[in-house]
């Protein structure tokens, strides 16, 4: 029993990894798929859908940071970094402007995608748990920066451990 759980648990961290590209593909589409969904407002979609794929996007967000941490892919913390804080740090920016004296379309519009990217993804499960949509955002970022770390060093020490195992040192 301990052979088969070791080996299940082996293959779940050096198994098969997703390459860079396919890890932000997914991750984008579903966190879009949830923005856009936030818009929809006629009822056609279900309300337990819209929370199911608000709360799946920790999911998917989770499970391609340990893919990309067991592989050591760096650039998914690139791409993590660059989705979840360039947006959020121009909402930081636009909000803290006169926006009567130097409105500009193009920094309106700026403000309107970065909103999309970053914070609308989480629209309707903040309104169900009464809480801002940024939270959840930064908890997302935390859980997946630490996931990361988590795979990148779980697999040293498994790759550590099994050199010990092989060469008897």
């Amino acid at each position: 029993m301990a052979a088969l759980i070791k080996k299940r648990l082996l293959n779940l961290l050096f198994g098969k990894t997703n390459t860079l590209f396919e890890n932000i593909a997914v991750c984008l589409g579903v966190t879009l798929a949830s923005a856009f969904m936030f818009f929809e407002n006629r009822g056609f979609i279900p309300d337990f859908l819209r929370i199911f794929l608000s709360g799946f996007i920790f999911l998917v967000w989770i499970t391609c940071a340990f893919s990309a941490g067991k592989s050591k892919k760096w650039g998914f913390l690139v791409f993590t970094g660059a989705y979840w804080l360039i947006p959020n740090l121009y909402l930081v920016f636009y909000s803290m402007r006169d926006n009567v004296r130097g409105y500009s379309k193009w920094l309106s519009l700026f403000n309107k995608s970065s909103d999309i990217l970053a914070n609308k993804p989480f629209g309707y499960l903040s309104e169900k748990m009464g809480c801002e949509e940024y939270v959840l955002a930064i908890l997302l970022f935390i859980l997946v920066i630490s996931v990361y770390f988590l795979a990148l060093n779980l697999t040293a020490i498994i790759h550590k451990k099994e050199k010990e195992e092989r060469f008897g040192y």
